[in-house]
C-alpha cells in the first residue's frame, strides 16, 4: 500500500512583487531628479522612474521636449544622489 501523505502546496506567489523582491534602496528616489555617477566616472542626471532587480529605469527630457528612457545596471553604478540642480554629462569627473 502507498503510506504517502498528500502534500500541501504551502508555497503561494504573493500577490504584490515588492514582498517578492527586497527593497534595493532606491525607493525613496522615485520621481526625483538624481545624479549617477558611474564606475568609469562618467555622471548622469535624469529622473528615476522604475526599480528593477537589476536595473533602473531613468528618464531624460530633451531640449525640445521629448524625453528619452534609460536602463541602468546596477553593478555599473558607483554611487547616486538626488539633486535639484542640471548636471552637464559631457564633464567627467575624476
Amino acid at each position: 500500500m502507498n503510506n504517502k501523505k498528500p502534500q500541501k502546496n504551502d508555497k503561494k506567489l504573493p500577490k504584490d512583487r515588492k514582498k517578492q523582491y527586497p527593497q534595493s534602496g532606491f525607493e525613496f528616489l522615485l520621481n526625483k531628479e538624481i545624479k549617477i555617477v558611474f564606475t568609469d566616472g562618467k555622471a548622469i542626471s535624469a529622473k528615476l522612474v522604475y526599480v528593477y532587480t537589476y536595473e533602473l529605469l531613468l528618464e531624460k527630457e530633451l531640449s525640445n521636449g521629448d524625453c528619452n528612457y534609460i536602463i541602468v545596471n546596477k553593478a555599473h553604478v558607483k554611487y547616486v544622489s538626488a539633486t535639484k540642480e542640471k548636471v552637464d554629462d559631457s564633464k567627467e569627473e575624476n
